[in-house]
């Protein structure tokens, strides 16, 4: 599917350098000043609902094995207002040093943590 996605969208980048005259802008340019060598892709993968559940539990196991920290974690799992939810992470990364704390482990790491080595709560 990705493939003739790519394919129509190549198609349709051509007819618009071919036939477009609009100015796209501040700086005055065409569709047509672009070069001819481009190529068009399509990723669509990640958009499935089966590729984010295994994103989701690539995440979290590597979570378990802290491979990767709180703010790759929510890279990983793309929530909703991603950057505000790193930002906010960061701040208690950084609260947490100032008062001369090692950084935490969040409740959520601490489960992952001990699912991961079989204990209970």
């Amino acid at each position: 599917m990705e493939d003739s996605l790519s394919q129509a969208g190549m198609l349709m980048l051509k007819l618009v350098q071919h036939s477009s005259e609009e100015r796209i802008g501040e700086k005055p340019f065409s569709p047509a000043e672009l070069p001819g060598d481009l190529d068009v892709a399509v990723s669509g993968h990640s958009h499935s609902p089966l590729f984010t559940e295994t994103n989701m539990a690539l995440a979290q196991m590597l979570m378990r094995f802290s491979a990767i920290d709180g703010e790759s974690l929510l890279r990983m799992v793309n929530p909703p207002r991603l950057e505000l939810l790193i930002q906010r992470w960061r701040a208690i990364q950084q609260k947490q040093k100032a008062q001369g704390q090692a950084p935490q482990a969040t409740k959520g790491e601490q489960e992952a943590k001990r699912s991961h080595k079989g204990e209970q709560k």
